[in-house]
């Protein structure tokens, strides 16, 4: 017999979410645990199970243990595998020209490994505070009877816990969503936002970013057209002046190198008119762009500083 006609004999179907041996359902929250679904007797095998062998120091210790686990395999990963793939991808874009610029390999790990050492010593810190409140509860209690509410309240080691692990695990959780976002190679796509280790850390796409950058670049090509388009109108209006005070009669040379055509005044003063009217709109047109980026560019910016500052994002 395979393996798998073995599963599919020691298998049986779930029972429908019914009404059990104690009567109707009577609780407001089951998270995602159906109720007697497995026997007629009990609505939650497996948190009757945990009740009735519940071990907290067994708990706590699995915890613990699963939480190594995750976090050690994840620092191998990072050191043997996303280590190497950031550099190969560093070296394939120093060969390309327009690769966007980004943090090096060295500079990413690094970071990781401060992310790493900040939540660690946050959670560890949480921990040691709840152990110390729990060794020395009775002079706590009495510190905080002497304090007095509301001050009393940075006294409680169980809240501290709760606080600094859960601040803890999010800097992990953050960690592996960016170790994750690297070992797909989106980290052209993605960047983390840490300012400092005060500060909490987060994954956000570089969209917003990407157009500032863009509307930067577009900005310097339009300064750039603008400025050329302004020497061509400058010396188009200078010529003109300089031909206006001949004779009507004369004839002006108008060519380029060595070719030249003999041109009566008043045509040149024509030709001229019509140049500059056009370069004039070209100008006036260049410069309506430019307002236009320049105010697009600072949107952006300021939707990264809201961001950074934990504000409403892009819509």
């Amino acid at each position: 017999m395979s393996v798998q006609s073995l599963i599919e004999a020691l298998s049986f179907p779930y029972h429908q979410p019914r009404h059990g041996f104690w009567g109707e359902k009577t609780s407001t929250l089951n998270f995602c645990e159906e109720d007697y679904v497995m026997s007629y007797y009990c609505a939650e095998v497996c948190n009757a199970r945990y009740y009735k062998t519940k071990d907290p120091q067994f708990h706590q210790d699995a915890y613990a243990v699963l939480t190594a686990t995750v976090v050690f395999s994840n620092m191998w990963i990072m050191e043997r595998t996303l280590r190497p793939a950031l550099k190969a991808r560093e070296e394939s874009r120093k060969r390309e020209a327009r690769a966007p610029r980004l943090p090096t390999a060295n500079e990413t790990i690094r970071e990781m490994w401060v992310m790493v050492a900040t939540g660690l010593s946050v959670f560890l810190g949480g921990y040691l505070i709840w152990n110390l409140d729990n060794m020395y509860c009775n002079t706590i209690r009495k510190w905080r009877h002497q304090l007095q509410l509301p001050w009393a309240v940075v006294l409680e080691g169980h809240a501290w816990w709760h606080l600094m692990t859960g601040i803890g695990a999010y800097f992990y959780i953050v960690w592996r969503i960016w170790v994750h976002r690297c070992l797909d190679g989106d980290e052209d796509k993605f960047r983390l936002v840490w300012p400092s280790i005060f500060r909490m850390p987060e994954v956000l796409l570089r969209e917003v970013e990407t157009q500032a950058i863009a509307a930067q670049q577009q900005i310097s090509l339009v300064r750039t057209q603008q400025a050329s388009k302004q020497r061509e109108l400058r010396m188009a209006q200078l010529t003109r002046s300089e031909i206006s005070s001949l004779p009507a009669g004369t004839n002006v040379y108008e060519g380029v190198g060595k070719m030249f055509v003999a041109m009566p005044v008043a045509e040149m003063k024509g030709k001229l008119d019509s140049q500059i009217k056009e370069v004039e709109s070209e100008v006036d047109g260049l410069g309506k762009r430019l307002h236009y980026l320049e105010v697009s560019q600072k949107n952006s910016k300021d939707q990264i500083d809201r961001m950074l500052r934990g504000g409403v994002g892009a819509s």
